[in-house]
C-alpha cells in the first residue's frame, strides 16, 4: 500500500469516528428531558419549541390529498390542525408518559414528550372546506379534497 492510501484511511476512520460521537450526541437528552435534535430533521416553519417530531407520510390520490401522523399517546383535543392554501400546520403537546411512582432510577427514556409542531408544504390545489380529520389508534389522518386545478383531467382528442 502507498503512503498516500495511508493517510486516506487515517483520515476516513477519523471522520467515521466523529460520525459516530456526532450521532451518540444527537441521541441523547437534555437535562429538561427533550432530546436533541439535528437541523436536518426539521422540516419548513419548524423551531427549537418542538420537544419531538411526529412522522408523516404524504399520499396523493386523483381526488385529495392524505396525510397520516403517527400521534401515539396523544389526544385529539391537544392537537391543532389548520389549513391555509397549500399549507397544513399541526401542532400539539404530548405528555410526559407515566412512570411508576417512586421510581429509585429512570435509567433509559426514549419516549418523546412536550411539545410539537410539524408544517407540510401540498404538491397543489385545495379544497379549504373539504378537509377531514380522524385520530384512531395513535395515527392521524387528515384527508383533503384536491381543488379542480389540481384534479387530473382526460382531454378528449378530436379527429379532424
Amino acid at each position: 500500500m502507498s503512503r498516500y492510501g495511508d493517510w486516506r484511511d487515517d483520515l476516513a476512520a477519523h471522520v467515521r469516528t466523529l460520525q459516530r460521537e456526532l450521532s451518540r450526541m444527537f441521541e441523547a437528552e437534555r437535562p429538561d428531558g427533550s432530546r436533541f435534535t439535528s437541523p436536518t430533521d426539521r422540516t419548513e416553519g419548524e423551531t427549537d419549541r418542538s420537544a419531538w417530531h411526529p412522522a408523516v407520510d404524504l399520499i396523493e390520490t386523483d381526488d385529495s390529498f392524505v396525510v397520516y401522523v403517527d400521534l401515539p399517546g396523544v389526544e385529539a383535543k391537544a392537537i391543532e390542525l389548520s389549513v391555509t392554501g397549500r399549507l397544513i400546520t399541526l401542532r400539539g403537546q404530548r405528555g410526559i408518559p407515566p412512570a411508576p411512582s417512586n421510581p429509585t432510577h429512570i435509567h433509559k427514556r426514549e419516549r418523546a414528550s412536550g411539545p410539537f409542531f410539524r408544517q407540510l408544504s401540498l404538491p397543489g390545489d385545495v379544497e379549504i372546506d373539504a378537509v377531514e380529520a380522524e385520530l384512531r389508534e395513535g395515527v392521524l389522518r387528515v384527508k383533503i379534497a384536491k381543488g379542480e386545478s389540481a384534479r387530473p383531467r382526460t382531454i378528449p382528442i378530436q379527429m379532424t
